[in-house]
This record gives C-alpha cells, structure tokens and sequence, in this order.
C-alpha cells in the first residue's frame, strides 16, 4: 500500500486507528514496524471510563493518556506520528451510593446492562 501510495499523481496519506488498550497493541501490532508505512497513527484515547465500567472513571483520563503515549514511544513510533483522538463529550453514572462523589465509586451499572446511556444518546 505505501508503494503504491508513493507512486500515485495524487498524495495520499495512509493512517491508522490505534486502540489505546496494551493487550492489544502488545499481541497485535508490531508498532515499529507499522510506523514505517502510516504517515500517523489516530490514538483512540476516549472510552475508558463509561457506562459499562462497575465504577465512575474519566471518559479521557489523562493519566492514561500520557502512558500511551509513552508506550507508542517506547515502541519506535516518532512523536509527530501520533495524533490523539480525545472524547469531546462526557458521559453520566448513576451512584451506587449517593454520598460518593469521587472518581473509582461504584457504579449501579454492569457491563452490557444499558444503564446510563446518557454518552451516547444526547
């Protein structure tokens, strides 16, 4: 695909959306490798902190963004390969008890149970 890309009258950019998940970049995707052919990598750094999590979390946490980013670096992709895809919205979680109002409380959603769809149906 790069060769082809190269040769075409026309430019082209090759990209990829990249999970920000470990297991997956680390059993799936040989980074180094992968960033010699895509001009840059689509960090998909959003949906860590849901409907279907058991506790409140940060829809983009930055704590975990800074390490994938780190990760991606560590791993031979230049910094001007990576572009984040940060979440422009939020998401609302219904507490199991009402006195908590902090990050990590538990949640009376269950993963894959619906509850609390407000990031996705407004």
């Amino acid at each position: 695909m790069r060769g082809a890309s190269d040769k075409a009258p026309e430019e082209f950019l090759i990209t990829m959306a990249a999970p920000s998940l470990h297991y997956l970049l680390r059993n799936v995707y040989h980074l180094s490798k992968l960033s010699t052919y895509f001009d840059w990598f689509n960090v998909m750094v959003y949906d860590m902190g849901a409907e279907w999590m058991p506790e409140v979390g940060s829809h983009t946490d930055m704590a975990i963004v800074d390490d994938i980013v780190q990760y991606f670096l560590l791993h031979g992709v230049p910094s001007e390969k990576i572009v984040l895809e940060l979440a422009a919205f939020g998401c609302t979680f219904t507490h199991k008890d009402p006195l908590c109002d902090k990050v990590r409380c538990p949640t009376q959603a269950q993963p894959g149970n619906g509850i609390d769809r407000a990031c996705y149906e407004q």
